[in-house]
């Protein structure tokens, strides 16, 4: 090809068109990287003209300079005709600015391997990359704020065994996260039984299985050194798509003080009514002198202001706002936390109600329970509410109201508990609002995503694969099967075979090429991706999936399969004639043989002809054998290595005129998926040894399974007793070498062949000296192919 630019309209009108005008990047290089053609798309992504660009080297000339040196070498290690290789870099423009691009380059060779050009696709994907530093500035801004909040906060699953703990919540409890993840909360952060007596196991089990009954509980806790201390517990399930508990999230605010408080409150007045009842006792028994009743009951006042003291004392110093609240709502007490919290001082609450800095829209429901409290059919009751502040703004309380009656059971005024709990709010409100981000990424990027349980059940699915299946909601997909949506039966049965083996064997498939028919009609082609779920066990619990429509890539294959098949017809056309003219040639030569019966060298005049002609033969079988090769993972199934051998070993057992043992042990399920050119392969490694040896010969097969690197292969090893290959031929017998092959012993394609499959299969392929060092005792060649998977 003469060395000049080419328009793509030399490429040919229809390819050039389609070229031309992709949205996708296009050049194409000579192997020393001088570009030689480009599309309109490629001027718009470096800023260069065709005219500059036909001066340049590609990559070269387009790469950031501290990955230039990783670019030759990815480049480099392109291989010949093979399937193109996908990287991610990023590319200069002319302005200096750069941009990421995923790149698909292929190399096209020559028939001796030679490389002659390059071309490849290349795809802007700033706006991806953009997506993904959102989607992690949001995960990232969630886990912030869970850190950082001035709240226990954590989660465990439906056992009690914890799964999350936040930072203040290590610091409260003293344990680091690797003592207490994973460790029931029972025995760690949980005492068996309470101060009280109270069965906290029986309480944890319970939350596990019907925590709308704990939204909201107090219970002791413990902390590493053994202290006991008062939490209050937020509690709320966190269930999957199916509605099942699967974890529960657990926000707890220390109220250790205000327990003391409380409980200082009841000592002081179990003190206070046990002196009254014993000064009663005593009056009534003992009826002492005046002079002694009067001291007696000077003792009692005293007790009575230290027991007013000490109550006033807890409650000014209590670690939540406490109210003392009038039936009509005024505000008869507040403490110092409740003045915090508020804004408000003591004398600022004077005068006013709770009506007064409740936010409107909360009032009724709290009215509501004060109404069922004053009537007795509650005795205490806790809602989350809004105050507005002395400031204006509005803050989120945690409300616990409790009614104090008389001894005639008449209603005095009520008593108030109030706790800040504005900055969950936000937090919670943070997490929503990653939740939706999360959502609104799924929903608008060009693939299908979707995930199923065990059983192959959707749990759940985004809007584009929600459109496929001609569903109004993504959420219309939980609880149904591939059976329930648009597919064809066949179809159906096809994907779960697929979600079988990933979930059976643990192990992701990629690029499942699928029909799928859509609920608009369309019969459109899958490019499918599927991939195992594990839970925190890694057990696997489902998959998840992503496919995208390839259906005008399919048809554009099509068409260039149905190209290639009318070339091909006229290639088996001229092969079929010329194979026709060689067996009456060599039908006339060995007529002559017999008859004639020629000696020595005029002998040799007939039968050098005959093995020209029985070459050519084998290598036009072989040249079909090539052009077949391309269309191999087209026509891809489930082979067995194992049972091809065995055929094989029958084929040559009893092979005419010749001595030849052939050793192998038959094993079955080595299953891999290839063509029917597997066979090939084997066969003409065996064939190749008798036909390159003489006299008696044996040949040894083994197959065995390896790991290299953690991925499964299998290693078939075929050796023979023949003449061997010398070290200067075992880097050239793979190649098509053309005289050099003739003049080295060796005729035809036939490994060349073997070594092309074991490219298309993704395998290696080497030969080695039977008896290492020396290769007269005859040669072993390996085959080393990667396992789908194993039986």
């Amino acid at each position: 090809m003469d060395k000049g630019f080419l328009d793509l309209s030399e490429l040919g009108s229809f390819t050039a068109s389609a070229v031309e005008n992709d949205t996708v990047s296009f050049v194409a290089t000579y192997e020393d990287g001088q570009v030689f053609t480009c599309n309109q798309a490629f001027c718009r992504l470096t800023g260069y003209s065709k005219n500059e660009i036909s001066r340049m080297r590609w990559p070269y000339d387009f790469t950031p300079p501290e990955i230039s040196t990783d670019m030759y070498r990815l480049v480099d290690a392109v291989a010949c005709d093979a399937a193109p290789y996908k990287f991610e870099k990023e590319t200069v423009r002319k302005d200096g600015s750069r941009v990421p691009v995923d790149i698909f380059i292929h190399k096209f060779c020559d028939v001796l391997g030679k490389p002659k050009y390059f071309y490849a696709f290349i795809t802007d994907i700033s706006e991806h990359k953009k997506l993904e530093n959102e989607l992690k500035e949001s995960e990232a801004k969630y886990r912030e704020l869970v850190q950082s909040a001035n709240s226990v906060i954590l989660r465990m699953d439906v056992a009690g065994n914890v799964t999350f703990f936040n930072k203040y919540a290590i610091k409260f409890f003293g344990y680091t996260g690797e003592e207490i993840l994973g460790k029931n909360v029972i025995g760690t952060i949980v005492p068996e039984t309470e101060s009280s007596g109270r069965d906290l196991s029986a309480l944890i089990r319970d939350i596990g299985i019907h925590p709308e009954l704990y939204v909201n509980n107090e219970n002791e806790n413990m902390r590493k050194d053994g202290k006991r201390v008062w939490v209050s517990w937020t509690n709320k399930a966190i269930r999957d798509a199916a509605g099942n508990i699967i974890e529960i999230l657990c926000i707890g605010n220390d109220i250790t003080g205000r327990k003391e408080a409380e409980n200082e409150l009841i000592k002081a007045r179990n003190e206070l009514e046990k002196r009254v009842a014993d000064r009663t006792s005593e009056l009534t028994r003992l009826n002492e002198a005046l002079t002694n009743e009067i001291k007696d009951r000077t003792v009692a006042e005293q007790a009575l202001i230290d027991s007013e003291q000490r109550f006033r004392a807890t409650f000014e110093q209590a670690a939540v706002g406490i109210a003392h609240v009038s039936t009509d709502g005024d505000f008869l007490r507040v403490n110092e936390k409740f003045c915090e919290i508020c804004g408000y001082t003591h004398d600022e609450f004077v005068g006013l109600k709770f009506h007064d800095i409740t936010y409107r829209d909360d009032l009724k429901k709290d009215l509501e329970s004060i109404d069922r409290l004053l009537a007795g059919d509650i005795q205490t009751y806790t809602m989350e509410k809004r105050y507005i502040k002395k400031d204006g703004n509005i803050i989120w309380i945690d409300l616990t109201v409790s009614l104090v009656r008389d001894a005639e059971g008449n209603p005095k005024y009520f008593i108030s508990v109030i706790e800040d709990i504005t900055e969950r709010k936000h937090v919670e409100e943070e997490v929503r609002k990653s939740q939706e981000m999360l959502r609104l990424v799924m929903d608008n990027i060009p693939q299908a995503i979707f995930w199923k349980d065990i059983n192959s059940v959707y749990l759940g699915c985004n809007a584009i694969f929600a459109k496929f299946a001609g569903l109004e909601d993504p959420e219309d997909i939980v609880g149904k099967t591939d059976y329930d949506l648009a597919w064809k039966k066949d179809e159906a049965d096809s994907y779960r075979k697929f979600d079988r083996l990933v979930m059976d064997h643990d192990t992701p498939v990629y690029h499942i090429i699928e029909p799928q028919l859509q609920a608009d009609g369309k019969e459109a082609w899958l490019d499918t991706n599927k991939i195992p779920m594990h839970d925190t066990n890694r057990n696997v619990v489902g998959i998840l999936g992503t496919y995208e429509d390839i259906t005008e890539r399919k048809k554009a294959d099509e068409e260039l399969k149905k190209a290639k098949s009318d070339a091909e017809m006229y290639v088996d056309m001229l092969s079929h004639d010329i194979g026709n003219m060689n067996q009456a040639i060599l039908g006339y030569l060995e007529l002559a043989l017999d008859v004639i019966d020629p000696k020595g060298d005029d002998r040799k005049l007939l039968t050098k002809p005959i093995e020209i002609i029985s070459y050519n033969t084998r290598l036009i079988e072989n040249v079909k054998k090539l052009s077949r090769i391309r269309e191999c993972d087209l026509q891809a199934s489930e082979m067995d290595i194992g049972e091809i051998l065995s055929e094989i070993k029958e084929k040559y057992a009893g092979f005419p005129g010749r001595d030849i043992t052939i050793n192998y042990a038959p094993v079955k399920g080595f299953k891999i998926i290839a063509c029917e050119m597997l066979r090939d392969m084997f066969d003409n490694i065996i064939e190749n040894a008798i036909r390159h040896s003489t006299g008696p010969l044996t040949i040894n097969i083994w197959l065995k399974k390896i790991s290299i690197d953690g991925k499964k292969y299998y290693k078939v090893a075929i050796e023979d007793t023949g003449p061997g290959i010398s070290e200067e031929l075992k880097g050239k017998i793979f190649s098509y070498m053309g005289k050099e092959m003739i003049k080295g012993g060796r005729r035809g394609l036939g490994l060349h062949i073997v070594k092309t499959l074991a490219d298309v299969f993704k395998g290696k392929l080497w030969v080695e000296d039977r008896v290492p060092g020396d290769y007269t005792k005859g040669a072993r060649f390996v085959v080393i192919l990667p396992a789908t998977y194993e039986m």
